[in-house]
């Protein structure tokens, strides 16, 4: 629940920031989107063996690790630099689940629904807050 709070703080936050002239990316916006589709799916593997999804975990941390430096170079973006350490580095969101995932081989249907539902809700904010940046 704590996390939830804090996502939903850093979202506010990042909302008003939004609407200080923020500038829409189209590409960021689609790697957003793309990189939520690739995580739900994979957290739906996630009762399988790790190994067996091992190439797609890297790659899908890539693009994540990616995203953040892409957004860490555009100008006061630090409101979704922020939500996408939280991807990262938050207890209970992606990196940990799918380190989790490995170090467990297998994750309940339970653990990877509750999982699922909260990262989906964090990439889903990134998403949004980049959709809401001013157009130009």
């Amino acid at each position: 629940m704590k996390t939830l709070r804090h996502l939903l703080l850093v979202f506010t936050i990042g909302l008003l920031v939004s609407c200080a002239g923020l500038k829409y990316s189209a590409s960021a916006y689609n790697d957003d989107i793309a990189i939520k589709e690739i995580a739900v799916a994979l957290i739906k593997k996630s009762n399988e063996p790790y190994a067996m999804h091992a190439a797609e975990i890297d790659a899908l941390k890539a693009s994540v690790i990616r995203a953040a430096e892409n957004e860490k170079m555009r100008k006061g973006n630090s409101s979704t630099v922020a939500m996408w350490n939280q991807v990262m580095t938050g207890k209970g969101n992606l990196f940990d689940l799918l380190d989790t995932w490995k170090s467990g081989n297998q994750l309940s249907p339970e653990m990877a629904t509750q999982a699922s539902t909260q990262i989906e809700l964090l990439l889903n904010n990134i998403a949004d807050l980049e959709s809401k940046k001013r157009k130009t």
